[in-house]
């Protein structure tokens, strides 16, 4: 369809992509664990939220590379873009597209200079004619 978001890739140091860099969870006796190097959150911004047609919920997404994975958006306005039931799933699919570039490492930070290198700043989402499924490409 002609519906489509592009969502700008984040650098925060400790969020975004990088959420592994950020504090850890804490599990029920009182110890933090680091985050997996492959979770990813994307923070959407009120612009792209607030307009009608972007997702609030799960939905499928379908990429040109052969991948198909459940997503969600949570949070205020649903800011919060995720892979759902394994929160590495959208980050496995960034991060290794990246790794193939040779721009990043696992445990490297990803920076503007990353992203530069890679040649790619945005996540699309293009809606498609099928109920809550998206195609979702870097961009």
């Amino acid at each position: 369809t002609a519906v489509s978001f592009d969502i700008p890739l984040k650098t925060e140091p400790k969020s975004s992509l990088n959420v592994f860099f950020g504090k850890g969870r804490m599990n029920k006796n009182g110890l933090v664990i680091p985050r997996p190097w492959y979770e990813i959150e994307l923070i959407v911004s009120k612009e792209i939220t607030s307009q009608s047609a972007y997702p609030h919920g799960s939905f499928t997404v379908y990429t040109k590379d052969g991948w198909r994975f459940e997503c969600y958006t949570s949070g205020d306005y649903y800011k919060n873009l995720r892979s759902s039931f394994d929160l590495q799933i959208l980050g496995r699919w960034i991060k290794g597209q990246m790794e193939e570039a040779d721009v990043i490492k696992p445990g490297d930070l990803i920076t503007e200079t990353t992203l530069d290198d890679f040649q790619k700043h945005a996540l699309r989402l293009t809606k498609t004619t099928q109920p809550d499924i998206w195609c979702m490409e870097l961009v």
